[in-house]
């Protein structure tokens, strides 16, 4: 049960004979969430377009690719075609065709992104980002958080850390030479030319007038003007900002219009506000000893113990332990609470009945 997935072995430590009386409760919650998990999902012609008109090496690029971008893919990735349009203007003499806002190096460093989500590959170890839940549409995204962790442009490594941020991301070397190849030839050229094309087209030209012109970051929503960020303010944003889950609503609107009007076939997050989700603060476990189970996970989780309830003869006993907080896949930082009471036994708990439950639970005991 650490960080909400169950193992068969920890588990069947955890419950204990009161499980029966609350298997029907369990039942008919987990009934009516699987028909909601069993819709599939939109197909790519009705996707809500997210354009990022940015240049790399500006810190307000990476401020919307470290903001609300993460958790919205997150959530509802499926339903999102991400777009990168890179600020530059026309220069016949340049490298590659475009004079970009911070130099060539930026330019190098455009095409190094345009290039990784066209090759970044889709099969790469999903289980090593399985915290940020990206699927492989856009787990290529996480490359854009690695290069982009600056504040200041002076700070920026691009484009020299690409090789490192992809070899961090455990994509084959035979995929990063491919990457590289696609940066420095004609397809990388060509790349950042239809991106900048792009961006002119529907942002328009970079000024350095405040508040005029395409600022990076701006951002566009199926072709339209949602959000601005400059120099770590938003605006022109109708509400919209650095929480993700404005945005959701946002893109999840507009991909109901697409769909006739219908939620049927989108991701969860659309068919059910946010205001009747649950977020899970931890967990109750029955158990025939609190004890041995808090005992348990203190000593292989480095969980700490925060109350034990120790009771009379006869009484209920309930011990509360919290696992640590990690910033990796680990997560954690979930309340568990142990809990006997010998007032309310609920029949045997054993191998039979655990295979039983399994069947009503469409296998996932969280």
């Amino acid at each position: 049960f650490f960080n909400d997935t169950a193992t068969t072995e920890i588990y069947t430590l955890s419950l204990h004979d009161a499980f029966r009386s609350r298997i029907l409760l369990i039942y008919y919650i987990a009934r009516g969430f699987s028909s909601l998990s069993r819709t599939h999902h939109t197909s790519p012609t009705e996707r809500v377009t997210i354009d990022l008109f940015v240049a790399s090496k500006c810190p307000d690029a990476s401020r919307c690719e470290n903001s609300f971008l993460p958790g919205v893919l997150a959530q509802i990735g499926d339903i999102v075609e991400l777009r990168l349009g890179f600020i530059a203007e026309p220069h016949a003499s340049a490298a590659m065709g475009w004079a970009c806002l911070h130099g060539e190096s930026e330019c190098l460093g455009n095409a190094a992104q345009l290039c990784t989500q066209k090759h970044f590959p889709i099969n790469v170890n999903l289980d090593s980002f399985a915290n940020d839940r990206l699927g492989p549409r856009h787990i290529g995204t996480k490359f854009l958080q690695c290069v982009g962790h600056f504040n200041h442009t002076a700070d920026s490594s691009i484009p020299r850390n690409t090789a490192g941020c992809l070899q961090q991301m455990s994509v084959p070397m035979s995929i990063i030479d491919r990457i590289d190849e696609c940066i420095l030839g004609e397809e990388g050229r060509q790349l950042l030319n239809d991106s900048a094309v792009r961006t002119l087209r529907l942002c328009g030209h970079h000024s350095s007038t405040a508040r005029q012109g395409c600022k990076s970051c701006s951002v566009f929503l199926d072709g339209k003007a949602a959000c601005v960020v400059d120099g770590g303010e938003y605006y022109n944003c109708s509400g919209l900002g650095s929480d993700p889950e404005v945005w959701i609503n946002r893109i999840c609107e507009l991909a109901v219009r697409k769909n006739g009007g219908s939620s049927t076939g989108l991701p969860f997050r659309c068919r059910v506000p946010s205001t009747y989700q649950v977020k899970i603060w931890g967990h109750s476990y029955a158990s025939i000893d609190p004890e041995i189970s808090a005992h348990f996970v203190e000593r292989y989780f480095g969980a700490k113990r925060l109350r034990d309830t120790i009771p009379g003869c006869g009484e209920p006993r309930e011990i509360e332990v919290v696992y640590p907080q990690h910033e990796d896949f680990r997560g954690g930082g979930l309340h568990i609470r142990f809990v006997r009471n010998p007032k309310k036994p609920g029949g045997a708990y054993d191998i039979a009945a655990y295979v039983e439950s399994m069947k009503h639970l469409y296998g996932n005991l969280s």
